[in-house]
């Protein structure tokens, strides 16, 4: 299930090592539970994987760091201008993640319509109505959750077949992380869920639905290589997120929301890295 050929080029030199450092300690001091993970991942993959969270987390949190939604905008702008310029083959700001991240994109590493969905995605979080209809939620879902875990694939050599199921797994994901955080970002004058979707009867359909699917793509996710199966166990907190939200609809609406405990989070992150998601 992994493509070795076409566009990829070695990722080597200064541009590709310069920053990498910073990505990982970056990723270990904001996002532990992956930064643990990647280390079961080949080594030789391990700082693709580092800068690639590090950009997501860096774009993740302009939302929250600017006071004005026009200030988050230029700043979201800004990445998009690293990337298509990355694309096209051109100089980049030379900075801790953009210089190794415009040295993997050059290096076909990852996919720049992908990386570019990620950031559009995040101009969601500034404004007050998040979300028009379900179909805007979804997409918001598709490219932060399923592109974030697709590319990881793609940067561990995943073919199209593997990053399609990553794909879906992230989008999965990606909902049981973004419901986890509702109360959090109604607190900040959001309103985070779209029209037919902000009351419990349609939240337990919703969660439900999730949880089945996860349960259907299990059997697909454990025939991953086992090179890729790190990346499957990135998605550790879906599965009992999942569960915990479909005993208690209600608690997903209102503070603290449904989260995992410490002892919790620990077991999940050891049952996906055994047993997967």
């Amino acid at each position: 299930m992994a493509e070795r050929g076409g566009t990829r080029r070695p990722c080597a030199g200064g541009d590709a090592e310069f920053g990498l450092a910073a990505c990982a300690e970056m990723v270990r001091r904001h996002d532990g539970v992956r930064f643990r993970i990647v280390r079961l991942a080949p080594p030789e993959a391990r700082s693709h994987l580092h800068v690639l969270f590090a950009f997501n987390l860096e774009i993740a949190r302009i939302p929250w760091a600017v006071t004005e939604a026009g200030l988050g905008a230029i700043r979201l702008q800004w990445w998009q201008d690293v990337i298509e310029a990355a694309a096209r083959g051109e100089a980049v700001p030379h900075a801790e993640i953009p210089t190794p991240l415009a040295a993997r994109i050059r290096a076909g590493l990852f996919d720049t319509d992908a990386l570019a969905a990620l950031v559009v995605a995040r101009t969601r979080d500034l404004a007050s109505d998040m979300f028009a209809d379900r179909e805007a939620f979804e997409a918001y879902l598709e490219a932060t959750g399923g592109g974030l875990l697709a590319e990881a694939g793609r940067a561990l050599g995943a073919d199209g077949a593997a990053r399609a199921l990553l794909h879906r797994l992230g989008t999965i994901d990606g909902l049981a992380r973004y419901l986890s955080a509702l109360p959090a970002l109604a607190a900040r004058g959001r309103r985070p869920l779209p029209p037919g979707l902000a009351d419990e009867a349609a939240l337990s359909e919703l969660i439900a639905a999730a949880r089945a699917e996860l349960a259907a793509l299990r059997p697909a996710l454990r025939r991953l290589p086992a090179e890729l199966r790190p990346v499957a166990a990135l998605a550790f907190a879906a599965r009992p997120l999942l569960s915990r939200m479909r005993r208690a609809p209600r608690k997903v609406l209102s503070a603290p929301g449904v989260r995992l405990s410490p002892l919790a989070r620990e077991w999940a992150v050891r049952r996906a890295v055994f047993l997967g998601p």
